[in-house]
């Protein structure tokens, strides 16, 4: 499925292609976040002749990371923005990223990606930086240490290079590490800062729906596994950026993870199977419990206890090595 000269014209043509595409009904998962990674790219590259057209040539090599679900490989159907450009140049260059950022953020909505609530886009300053003032960046978060700070950095943390080289990604995600390792006050607040606390069951075990008897499935069932293995990643060192290897490099020290893992898939190919005909990004995580069968309701509650088991288990286990270190 590859896109042809012809339709690499403008984000309109790479828009149609989306329509053509990606709403198949036999598309699986993998298959789905594959287009997704092909879209992306096409709509970077787009953005670059577009840049180029207004500014001339780029200044300075760069790198496009995407975060969050896209940097996971976890996507639905729909999904919003999540992504930053770090380049090779000096401060003064930066003005001409931030244009092209401006460029992939307008291609990506105009391809049906949301715009991201919390700005994390590449149009921003926060996101769009060289690689020694994301460095700078990401040391200011540990330092600062607040809760804001800290999800910052494991947001960066979760990202994959998509276009570029991926040498300042990786230097990146070595800096926060070095941090790691040898503080563990801030071991500690990333810990803290990846507790789950939602409310996903009522005293009767019946699975918590809001007034149109939907639940958002992200929330409740995939992001217990997710953060389960984002804290353990980070902890032990491990710079893969999706859940799925990041179980499979834990299982050597939870041996309960590959299990864990298996049902994570299985919830990741649930979701798409109840979600693949949604029609807006602003209800692809909600499923409407009464449209489930007595089996499916059960099978969401097992991923929601085992979600909830795994994530206390890893905090568990690393506040007890935490406790056993020298102040």
């Amino acid at each position: 499925m590859k896109l042809t000269k012809e339709e690499h014209i403008s984000f309109e043509h790479l828009q149609e292609w989306r329509n053509r595409h990606m709403h198949q009904k036999q598309l699986t998962f993998s298959e789905l976040n594959q287009l997704h990674d092909e879209l992306m790219k096409k709509i970077v590259h787009a953005a670059e002749e577009l840049t180029q057209s207004e500014q001339g040539k780029a200044p300075a090599r760069f790198a496009f990371l995407i975060m969050g679900s896209a940097g996971r490989k976890e996507q639905a159907l729909w999904s919003d923005q999540d992504h930053a450009l770090i380049h090779e140049g000096s401060p003064e260059d930066t003005p001409y990223f931030l244009a092209l950022g401006r460029n992939i953020t307008k291609g990506m909505e105009i391809c049906g990606y949301e715009r991201c609530e919390g700005k994390v886009m590449a149009e921003e300053p926060r996101w769009c930086k060289p690689v020694p003032e994301m460095k700078k960046q990401v040391e200011q978060w540990i330092q600062e240490g607040s809760w804001e700070s800290i999800r910052h950095m494991l947001i960066l943390f979760d990202a994959r290079t998509l276009v570029g080289d991926k040498s300042g990604n990786q230097e990146l995600k070595e800096l926060m590490f070095s941090y790691s390792r040898f503080r563990h006050s801030f071991r500690n607040r990333v810990l803290a800062n990846s507790e789950f606390r939602m409310r996903r069951r009522n005293v009767f075990g019946q699975i918590l729906t809001d007034k149109y008897k939907r639940f958002d499935f992200k929330e409740t069932v995939l992001f217990p596994f997710v953060n389960a293995a984002r804290t353990g990643a980070f902890i032990e060192g491990d710079i893969s950026s999706s859940t799925i290897s990041r179980m499979q490099s834990l299982s050597a020290v939870f041996p309960r993870m590959p299990v864990a893992r298996k049902s994570f898939e299985n919830a990741l190919n649930f979701r798409h199977l109840q979600t693949k005909n949604s029609s807006s990004y602003r209800d692809i995580h909600l499923i409407k419990a009464d449209t489930l069968t007595k089996e499916e309701k059960r099978m969401v509650k097992e991923w929601m206890e085992e979600g909830k088991q795994l994530l206390e288990q890893v905090h568990e286990y690393y506040k007890n090595m935490e406790r056993k270190l020298p102040l």
